[in-house]
């Protein structure tokens, strides 16, 4: 019983960390997209998740004491996915040319996403009314009037854009827009040299 509740205490904290780390990357995405009120927010409640953290802290320490023995530390795995990620390329660069000889290829395949929904411009691929794909970010709209943390926005002009996907996706998703928009572009992921 003893080792049911410390690997429970176990638990908690780690979820607990997980859920911080979480909201700095989130907060990171809002810094960098000027959504400082947001981000703060966020940063307030990594706060009160640690304050929660050290509580559990002096708890575990209080059931220790109580039972007069120190719990091994125990190795908590999470569970894998039950569902399968998309398939990712890491490390790679996403590459678009467009038939009048103009490419974009940008350092991170976001940027480049970004930059060509941006060149067809963002009402008409807006218009699409495309979803995401990726089932770990849910299903979501492609280009939002919305902020949706969830879906890791990054802001084009008075719209989000939902970049929560790696750069397959991404490559599917313009190649997709493409399509119907009849633009025949060029869109190409290839590792990283």
């Amino acid at each position: 019983m003893n080792q049911q509740i410390t690997s429970s205490y176990n638990l908690i904290s780690s979820e607990l960390d997980s859920l911080i780390e979480e909201y700095k990357n989130e907060s990171s995405i809002l810094i960098s997209n000027n959504s400082i009120e947001n981000a703060q927010q966020l940063l307030s409640q990594i706060s009160s998740i640690q304050e929660i953290q050290k509580l559990l802290r002096d708890q575990q320490q209080k059931y220790i004491s109580i039972i007069g023995e120190t719990p091994k530390p125990i190795k908590i795995e999470k569970p894998k996915s039950i569902q399968p990620k998309p398939r990712r390329v890491k490390g790679s660069n996403l590459i678009v040319s467009f038939p009048d000889g103009v490419t974009i290829q940008e350092k991170k395949a976001v940027d480049t996403f970004l930059e060509t929904i941006e060149t067809l411009g963002i009402e008409r691929v807006k218009l699409l009314n495309f979803y995401s794909r990726t089932s770990s970010s849910g299903k979501y709209r492609l280009i939002s009037e919305d902020f949706n943390k969830a879906i890791e926005p990054r802001r084009i002009g008075n719209y989000f854009v939902n970049t929560k996907s790696g750069t397959v996706e991404k490559a599917a998703l313009l190649r997709d827009i493409s399509s119907k928009l009849n633009l025949n572009l060029n869109i190409e992921v290839k590792p990283k040299p």
